[in-house]
């Protein structure tokens, strides 16, 4: 290992991440600093309908914006991926799938983060009702498989985990 923990503090503690300030010791003996946030996994999902992909529009504070996104949340305690996907996909969009096929796993931004997300392409899409939670404002849109190229390409999609799904889709077409 090139890289030593010698003691971590905890700065904050709270629902979904935790922040903390870790000394270490590198591979030529100097100490650094690191600062960490522990996410919970996650899971993101494809949503595939015919020649479209649903995707969702909500208001993201730490950018100040409103991005166009992929359906994703975290996996809760005691549920698997794939179960947590499909709740996902209903609560966000309202769609349920009969295929929910897991892609790859990845790292978000492992400079600062373990956040681990996995994966999932959902198929036979069967629409239904949005399940929300109570402090998300979500907008359900459907985009052209075509399109979505050039959505990223012109900003339109800047998120990305959506960018990362959305070009590993387009090289499997």
């Amino acid at each position: 290992m090139r890289e030593k923990k010698l003691y971590s503090r905890m700065i904050y503690r709270g629902r979904v991440v935790n922040l903390y300030k870790d000394n270490i010791t590198l591979a030529d003996g100097r100490e650094a600093v690191r600062e960490v946030i522990k996410h919970k996994e996650a899971i993101c999902v494809l949503p595939v309908e015919g020649d479209s992909i649903i995707l969702v529009k909500q208001f993201r504070y730490p950018v100040n914006k409103e991005l166009i996104e992929i359906p994703a949340g975290i996996i809760e305690s005691g549920e698997e991926p794939e179960e947590a996907a499909q709740r996902e996909l209903k609560e966000e969009t309202g769609y349920g799938a009969k295929s929910m096929k897991k892609v790859f796993s990845f790292y978000s931004s492992p400079g600062f983060t373990n956040e681990k997300l996995h994966l999932f392409i959902a198929e036979g899409l069967e629409p239904g009702k949005q399940q929300m939670d109570p402090d998300e404002e979500i907008d359900v849109i459907k985009v052209r498989g075509e399109d979505l190229y050039d959505k990223i390409l012109n900003g339109e999609i800047e998120d990305s985990k959506t960018i990362l799904a959305v070009l590993y889709y387009l090289s499997m077409q």
